[in-house]
């Protein structure tokens, strides 16, 4: 698919993981070096997966509906990110990737949150944002994410799932 939309563009190979030419040359002029490190390491990931990974250009995709997804992923557009910081910042990437990509989103960590931490917090913002407003809608043009894990282990959430789970409970009340 990368090849398709990208027909010019020269590919290199690190860890089994394409990377635009052009995306690793406008990357390295500007102050991003340290997010295409982070992105060529969660890419590392799902390759090694079993996941066939392409990091595409950031600069010049604006030919897909406005969006800018990161990478290309077993041939459906994805974003990733990396959460450093406090687990209630995963709230804040998946709000900003359903800006960046309709198809996969992959959020990693690396502080060892369970999966179940992740859960919590979700339906804790859910729940909030439905108590405040009884009318909020779903927020994601996605039904689910991948959590990488400070493990490296990739597991998937259904955010539907657990917005189901926050509007029964806000319901009960």
């Amino acid at each position: 698919m990368a090849k398709k939309l990208f027909p010019n563009e020269i590919w290199d190979t690190e860890n089994g993981v394409k990377i635009s030419k052009t995306r690793r040359a406008e990357s390295e002029k500007g102050n991003e070096p340290a997010k295409l490190k982070r992105e060529i390491y969660l890419s590392t990931i799902l390759r090694n997966a079993g996941h066939s990974v392409w990091l595409i250009l950031e600069k010049k995709n604006m030919n897909l509906g406005g969006r800018r997804p990161d990478a290309i992923v077993d041939g459906l557009f994805a974003e990733m990110k990396l959460v450093t910081g406090q687990r209630k910042k995963i709230w804040d990437r998946l709000v900003y990737a359903t800006t960046q990509s309709k198809d996969y989103v992959f959020i990693a960590t690396d502080k060892n949150y369970s999966v179940q931490n992740v859960i919590n917090t979700i339906k804790g913002k859910f729940m909030k944002a439905l108590s405040d407003n009884p009318k909020y809608a779903y927020p994601f043009e996605f039904e689910e994410f991948f959590f990488i894990s400070c493990d490296k282990e990739i597991h998937r959430i259904h955010l539907k799932e657990v917005w189901n789970a926050a509007k029964i409970k806000v319901a009960s009340k």
